[in-house]
């Protein structure tokens, strides 16, 4: 049990659920004290008798490296079953739940008598380590069993009935698959005669699959074969063994339908009810819907629906049906936002009163298009053709007219439709502890905080999505889950615009997740006191090439006392995403073409940054290492210099015989790029740079100004950026020439008249400084580093090259005993002077105020 005594190596929770406190207990288990495949077990009470809906939860925690299995288990003696209710984690699979509380739900088997519930830890690793699972909070809830009747007592023979045994139970819980009388008598077959039930355990007894829909229901055994989603057991039989009915979503898209039609049933006016039991698990969870209809593919009426996910176990649900003319009882399942999203449905009756009807129902005046008419591998397009389903989610709209191929995964939301579209397909989390809410100016109470006016219209007629500390507490977090994407191009970028309000509340996060367990960090937005109470824009550029991923959209409760504190999200969009598809070999025009077919800016080829899913564009032949030094010439270094305002004409003039080629200002953590796209002779001078009082560069002879911060626009966080300058070529006419993104990378280009490569000169500093020397004209060196920078609040957190704390980069520390004005260099090999050949310098830099540098790019002549 955690006592707050524990040594310094536990990794465990350092609070309990039900305080969330130091002072608060737990029990836990972890693989310092087992070995493999020994079991830790916490038995229950002996308890008497389990009611129909007993629910037993409890709160867990996984933490460190994955230790095994966690698994709640049921015993009964009088059958001698001790199963598997559920396996609340199994070795290597979903870890989004890790270093966090988590809530675990699960059904107890109905009129179980003298039961007993275990809980077992396993430990499935055969090395030593420190993961393990901590539990808390362990609950109860709907299990007590009522008493039998005493002498001479009588049930209400309006609304129930009574079990051989006296117990008394609802009349519309009759024949409904679950005992209420725990000997048989409310589920006897004599007493069922009168009922339509389907258990699905041979069949699909009356209910048929129609055509008016996408995919088909699956009657299935066991789990649905996709984790965190569906149910691992039947309703009927409560095992492995018994067969329940779902949607199977891995091979579907957003909003496709599967469709179940029943018996036809004759007009009724009371009386006649279906129940049901329905399974909704998973992040991606989409939409049950309940119909009827009067007409053969015809127009349907919804009496009930459910969009919410909830924990692993069976739903019970009753719906009346009334009509004045024959009908049909139509079950829909709308496939959500990802292959989370199993629907299942097991043991369906009517009531006595839903009478069979045994004249078919007219057909429908107009029979619409079926959505399912395209061949395996196709999908809708425009209504009544096809396209091939993978332009389906590509942020490419391939059919204008219907617009189905980006329909479920739209490239924005500006959260302005009211109803079940307010978030635009994105998914409130399940896994999560609290949700986003929707503002809606009218529904607000006085005492909120956030913005009274979205950022789209700027009006309080506008909408957006907020979270804030009335709903939450310390440590929880909310989670929105956007569709499924299918593939980045290089340069996509996801935006949004949000809102701080309050006193500080906690953390804002992009991260990026898929089905194969990505999930890293893109964007963490600053808690800077100046941003506060405005709406400001986030950008967070996404890896090129990522497949079949989804944004989220994180927000942590980090405050130990309630707050009114929070953040607002509005108008969210995917910008630039679109990876085109292959053409034929050699219609790349002036482009170049990966090994696949895709075409990519011939000034991509070799910058450390991915254009071509193959990566045919980055393979090492392609580039042809090399560099040419010559003994005249010039070099290019990077010089960087500390300042926060220019303090003397010292300061304002950095010449020294050299030409400034590039200059770039701090404005941001993240890595961006610069590139100056000609430093031949043909285009600089040798004319000096001066500065004027306001750091502005006055630029002298024929240097052109190629970039700075303040053209570009800004953004916040951790991810990538890019800058760039388009220079006319002197050498062709017309030509231009682009950016390029390099991840701390830095290369020099050369390019023939022509335009093919003499080779590039390519350094990532993983091993080294490469062919960059340190120069002795400064006051201080660059320094090699992998990891953040040891200074709070400024420098990157991981290299460009492999986006992690692994990869090296370079940096200036500027830090004591560092002073303003100061400066750090680095040179290039000598660069041989042509006129007849173009050569390009790259690099990507981090930046950040409010003590930040200059960083310019400069070339000095040798003669």
């Amino acid at each position: 049990m955690f006592m707050n005594n524990e040594p310094e190596w536990y990794y465990g929770p350092g609070a309990d659920h039900t305080l969330n406190s130091v002072n608060g207990h737990y029990l836990y288990v972890d693989d310092t004290y087992s070995e493999f495949d020994q079991k830790a077990i916490i038995r229950s009470p002996t308890y008497q008798m389990a009611a129909r809906r007993c629910i037993f939860s409890m709160w867990y925690y996984v933490y460190g490296v994955d230790m095994g299995t966690l698994k709640v288990l049921q015993y009964t003696p009088s059958n001698d079953r001790n199963y598997n209710l559920m396996t609340v984690v199994d070795i290597g699979e979903d870890m989004s739940t890790k270093d966090r509380w988590n809530l675990y739900e699960v059904q107890v088997e109905a009129c179980a008598e003298n039961f007993q519930l275990s809980i077992e830890a396993k430990d499935r690793n055969d090395y030593f380590d420190t993961g393990g699972y901590a539990i808390d909070d362990l609950r109860f809830e709907g299990c007590a069993y009522t008493l039998p009747l005493p002498p001479g007592g009588s049930c209400d023979a309006d609304t129930e009935e009574t079990c051989d045994s006296g117990h008394c139970y609802p009349k519309s819980e009759r024949c409904d698959y679950t005992p209420n009388c725990c000997d048989g008598t409310d589920e006897s077959t004599q007493n069922c005669a009168d009922y339509r039930m389907c258990d699905f355990e041979t069949n699909m007894c009356y209910w048929g699959q129609l055509t008016d829909d996408t995919l088909d229901w699956t009657r299935k055994t066991g789990g649905t074969g996709t984790g965190d989603t569906g149910p691992w057991k039947d309703h009927t039989t409560f095992s492995n063994n018994g067969y329940f009915i779902y949607t199977e979503v891995d091979d579907a898209f957003p909003g496709d339908t599967y469709r179940i039609g029943s018996f036809y049933i004759q007009p009724t006016s009371s009386g006649c009810e279906i129940r049901f039991y329905h399974h909704m698990r998973g992040s991606g969870i989409g939409t049950l819907n309940l119909y009827t209809r009067t007409k053969i593919d015809g127009p349907m009426t919804r009496l009930w629906y459910s969009d919410t996910a909830h924990g692993n176990y069976w739903l019970y649900q009753r719906v009346s049906l009334t009509s004045e003319d024959a009908f049909q009882v139509v079950f829909e399942g709308v496939r959500g936002s990802t292959n989370l999203g199993d629907i299942a449905l097991d043991d369906i009756t009517f009531t006595p009163e839903c009478v069979e009807s045994k004249e078919p129902l007219p057909p429908a005046d107009v029979i619409p298009t079926q959505p399912n008419h395209c061949e395996l591998g196709m999908r809708p397009c425009d209504i009544d053709q096809c396209i091939d389903e993978s332009y389906y989610c590509d942020f490419n709209p391939d059919c204008p007219v219907g617009g189905e191929d980006e329909l479920y995964c739209p490239s924005t939301c500006d959260f302005d439709t009211v109803g079940i579209l307010s978030t635009c397909y994105w998914s409130q989390d399940v896994k999560d502890d609290f949700d986003w809410s929707w503002f809606n100016a009218p529904e607000m109470e006085d005492s909120y905080n956030g913005p009274r006016y979205d950022h789209t219209t700027a009006s309080t007629s506008g909408h957006y999505i907020y979270v804030d500390g009335t709903i939450s507490s310390i440590n929880t977090y909310a989670k929105l889950v956007s569709p499924i994407y299918k593939k980045t191009n290089r340069g996509c970028t996801f935006s949004m615009y949000y809102y701080m309000f309050g006193v500080e509340y906690g953390d804002l996060e992009i991260r990026l997740i898929d089905q194969e367990g990505m999930d890293i960090r893109l964007t963490k937005v600053g808690d800077n006191a100046l941003d506060y109470n405005k709406w400001i824009l986030s950008e967070s550029l996404i890896p090129a090439c990522t497949k079949n991923f989804q944004i989220v959209i994180e927000a942590e409760d980090k405050q130990v006392l309630p707050t009114e504190g929070g953040f607002a999200v509005d108008d969210i969009a995917m910008k630039d995403c679109y990876y085109a598809p292959e053409v034929d070999p050699g219609s790349c025009g002036l482009q170049a073409q990966c090994d696949a077919g895709e075409c990519y800016p011939a000034e991509n080829q070799c910058d450390f940054t991915q254009d071509c899913c193959d990566m045919s564009d980055e393979d090492p032949q392609t580039c042809n290492l090399g560099k040419s030094v010559a003994a005249e010439g010039f070099t290019v270094s990077v010089s960087t210099i500390i300042h926060r305002r220019w303090e003397s004409e010292a300061d304002k003039k950095r010449v020294d015989e050299i030409n400034y080629l590039m200059e770039l200002a701090a404005s941001e953590n993240r890595w961006g790029l610069i590139i100056n796209n000609d430093i031949s002779e043909q285009h600089l001078g040798r004319d000096g740079v001066h500065l004027n009082r306001a750091g502005q560069r006055i630029l002298a002879g024929n240097l052109k100004r190629l970039i700075n911060s303040a053209d570009q626009p800004t953004t916040q966080g951790h991810g990538w950026t890019q800058r760039s300058s388009d220079q006319e070529t002197g050498s062709e006419p017309g030509a231009r020439r682009h950016q390029a993104i390099y991840r701390e990378n830095q290369s020099l280009h050369s390019d023939e008249e022509k335009g093919s490569p003499l080779g590039y000169s390519l350094c990532n500093f993983e091993i080294d400084l490469c062919y960059w020397e340190q120069l002795t004209t400064d006051e201080f060196d660059w320094r090699r580093n992998q990891g953040d920078t040891s200074s709070e609040g400024t420098g990157p957190e991981v290299d460009h090259t492999f986006g992690t704390d692994e990869g090296y980069y370079i940096y200036t520390e500027a830090s004591n005993p560092r002073k303003l004005g100061e400066r750090a260099r680095l040179a290039s090999f000598t660069i041989a002077g042509s006129r007849i050949s173009v050569c390009s310098v790259s690099l990507a830099t981090v930046l950040l105020p409010p003590v930040f540098q200059t960083v310019a790019i400069v070339r000095k002549f040798y003669d």
